[in-house]
């Protein structure tokens, strides 16, 4: 009423009531504040893969305290994080049951179900197999490191397929029972070069990747097929049980196996 009789301003008049209502319920404010400080950092950590691109190349906004924002990519870097948002290699493996033998009683054998791994798949977008190099390595239970298995028969020999747009490998995996319960870890390196000269996930060495051969149906179930997993692409600060350097080391191109023939 005051400011409709020309008494006060709009501004001082709002100051008053901010000052009521702090006075009458400080506890509210500071709720309201953490509620805000919540849903930015919500939506910052559950933005999409592209929205963070957008936010960091030359589109993005400056760094504020409270997100990250542009980081001055020079065009040749920028062109390569889309690449490893729109290009990065991807890991997938087939799973199947089986069966081994648990104990015995007087009465029954008792057996126990378990899945293992039978193919690996590995997809290089847009990339030929000249641009791509692998190493592997694998942990065996009740071992406390991991044996290079880059140039064995494992990784080896695939099946590769050039379809023109996509580069497909297919890792057969061993069949005997004793090998599926031997194998615990492998871990994975891909270095891929873009048609530009540049690594793709050059930080890392190229694109981690890890995978339980124990428990493969723990990964993410491909949709319309109950057979097939995606493993995840590992982030930066995600460790692996084998050394960098080590990784780096074993790489190597990948060979069709009709090569060897």
């Amino acid at each position: 009423m005051a400011v409709l009789a020309g008494e006060i301003t709009w501004a001082t008049a709002g100051v008053r009531t901010f000052g009521a209502a702090l006075a009458a319920n400080p506890w509210m404010l500071a709720a309201s504040a953490l509620i805000f400080a919540g849903e930015l950092i919500y939506n910052y950590t559950q933005s999409s893969p592209l929205m963070l691109w957008v936010s960091r190349s030359s589109w993005g906004n400056d760094n504020t305290w409270w997100r990250e924002g542009n980081q001055n990519w020079n065009s040749l870097t920028q062109l390569t994080k889309w690449l490893e948002l729109t290009q990065a290699p991807q890991v997938f493996v087939e799973a199947r049951q089986s069966q081994h033998h648990k104990y015995s009683t007087s009465q029954r054998e008792v057996y126990e179900t378990y899945h293992y791994v039978s193919v690996l798949r590995l997809i290089v977008p847009q990339a030929k197999p000249n641009q791509v190099k692998l190493a592997g390595f694998v942990k065996r239970k009740g071992s406390d490191r991991t044996i290079d298995i880059t140039q064995s028969d494992l990784l080896a020999k695939p099946r590769v397929n050039d379809d023109g747009m996509n580069t497909v490998y297919e890792f057969a995996f061993p069949q005997d029972s004793q090998r599926h319960q031997s194998l615990e870890y492998l871990e994975l390196l891909v270095e891929v070069t873009s048609k530009f000269g540049t690594v793709l996930f050059e930080e890392q060495s190229g694109a981690r990747f890890t995978i339980n051969l124990q428990k493969p149906e723990n990964l993410e179930q491909v949709d319309g097929n109950g057979n097939l997993y995606l493993v995840e692409l590992l982030e930066e600060d995600d460790s692996q049980l084998t050394h960098k350097k080590a990784l780096e080391s074993a790489l190597l191109p990948i060979r069709n196996k009709e090569e060897f023939r």
